[in-house]
């Protein structure tokens, strides 16, 4: 399906909001100051609901203000957290954020395990919702998210309470805590702390990485139930521009990137999720969308700040794959394949992301550049393509969008029935001294055999590499050829040389 939402509403995609959330049979949409809700399968605008100090935006700097539960969507609006009812979008609950030493913090990070919502105290008006156009770029606005050295958001604690009442659990407070270095698993809460007098008294909650990193940097392991410390290490992170705390299989990840003379690298840190103990690293040069190109320093399109994806121990950090226990580096490689600056995301088989259109990157490939899943649209500048329910949802994002494509719409893909037929992408079938006739596999991951003789294509016909040169009439038939097993129906196309 394809239509509403449309741009309505919706955070200018330049300010690369945080991702919508779906789950059981519903999408919810983070738009301006409000949540849209849509049935996932079909489109239909389910509710709306406004919520005044929820808009967000540079959500790669920060951490999204929204969470899932089964019965209850949670959204962070100024100092409170709304608990809206999944079905209805009626609030069911408000939990104001705990206030240890005074002052009108807002909610900052956000997160549910079980019954338990884990949140954080920063500043009041610490999250980024205005773009500055008038120090960046009168193109697109970025200043406060594109560059080198850009802050990131910072809380001053970090606290857990129950989701249904609010009823407080714990509270953690000790140095400056990175809102986008906050990952939970294994049934503990991993941080990166500053303990920098200097950050600690930081009077907006706005800080740059480099300086938070500069000095007293800690990693620590609390206790998700008690809030109390498992475990600290300190560390010398040589990050600069962003840094993100990932968790999986009892390991955690640490990725950033810094400047090495004038180009922009990528660090990965592993260290063992029961006691901070390194594991392995890497640094690597950033590459263009082509890997024909590394990444030169203070770029405008996302150099500087993408999130690894973790697949079962698989790390994709673009555009290469290591092991999440060894760090071994994989042989897989993934180029954009195209214009784009946000996010990737990851189902069994396939990574997400932008590449000028979406586009789907295939795990089982060893080099890919993606596949287009649409030419006419264009997915948001962070996390947008949702693979959930069976569907890939890109939820609209483009708002705001200056560049060339045509159509401002929510899309929802399914899976074909069966291995679709190739496309004929030449719309001419009359011709005069020559042609080229191209065509296409609709699923992206096979390869295409073909007959001009008006035969049956099999396995020993000649492979489709590039455009049919024809200069006689010929009817052209094709058939798709997927893993030497499956195959697609035919494709039959006449063209006919005029005299």
């Amino acid at each position: 399906w394809f239509g509403a939402p449309g741009p309505q509403h919706i955070i200018d995609r330049h300010h690369r909001p945080m991702s919508p959330l779906a789950k059981a049979g519903r999408v919810f949409i983070p738009a301006d100051n409000r949540i849209i809700t849509a049935d996932m399968y079909n489109g239909t605008r389910l509710w709306e609901l406004e919520v005044p100090r929820s808009r967000r935006i540079g959500a790669m700097k920060d951490a999204g203000q929204m969470v899932l539960a089964e019965d209850l969507v949670y959204i962070a609006s100024g100092g409170e957290c709304w608990g809206i009812d999944v079905a209805t979008g009626k609030r069911k609950v408000t939990i104001p954020v705990p206030n240890p030493a005074g002052g009108s913090p807002d909610w900052g990070y956000l997160n549910r395990v079980g019954k338990r919502l884990v949140g954080s105290g920063q500043k009041k008006d610490a999250s980024f919702f205005v773009q500055d156009f008038n120090n960046g770029s009168k193109h697109n606005g970025s200043y406060v998210l594109e560059g080198d050295f850009r802050q990131v958001i910072v809380s001053d604690y970090l606290f857990a309470c129950d989701r249904h009442t609010g009823q407080h659990a714990w509270t953690y407070r000790e140095g400056s805590i990175m809102n986008s270095a906050i990952a939970i698993g294994g049934n503990r809460v991993y941080l990166a702390e500053s303990r920098n007098p200097e950050m600690i008294k930081d009077p907006d909650g706005r800080v740059r990485i480099d300086k938070f990193c500069a000095k007293d940097l800690f990693i620590v392991a609390l206790d998700l139930e008690t809030g109390q410390k498992v475990w600290e290490q300190p560390f010398e992170l040589p990050f600069e521009h962003i840094m993100f705390i990932n968790f999986a299989d009892n390991t955690v990840l640490l990725s950033g990137t810094h400047n090495v003379d004038n180009f922009v690298h990528y660090g990965l840190f592993a260290l063992h999720g029961d006691s901070g103990l390194e594991k392995w690293r890497t640094d690597y040069l950033g590459m263009n969308v082509n890997g024909d190109k590394p990444y030169g320093t203070a770029g405008s399109h996302g150099e500087q700040w993408q999130h690894p994806v973790i697949n079962g121990t698989t790390v994709y950090s673009k555009p290469y794959a290591y092991d999440l226990h060894t760090g071994e580096k994989k042989e897989y490689v993934f180029y954009r394949g195209g214009h784009g600056c946000g996010g990737f995301t990851s189902s069994v088989n396939y990574m997400y992301g932008r590449g000028s259109n979406p586009r789907r990157y295939p795990l089982k490939a060893e080099t890919t550049s993606g596949q287009p899943l649409t030419r006419v649209t264009r997915p948001g500048c962070w996390l947008n393509i949702i693979p959930a329910g069976g569907l890939i949802l890109l939820p609209e994002s483009s708002s705001g969008c200056t560049c060339a494509y045509s159509v401002q719409t929510s899309l929802a893909f399914a899976p074909r029935e069966y291995y679709a037929a190739p496309l004929v992408l030449t719309p001419a079938r009359q011709f005069e001294d020559s042609i080229q006739v191209e065509l296409a596999d609709r699923n992206g991951i096979g390869e295409i055999r073909y007959t001009l003789d008006g035969s049956e294509p099999d396995a020993r016909s000649p492979l489709y590499a590039g455009p049919i040169a024809l200069n006689r009439t010929a009817t052209i038939k094709a058939r798709t050829y997927w893993s030497g097993v499956q195959t697609s129906p035919v494709t039959e196309a006449s063209f006919v040389r005029l005299p």
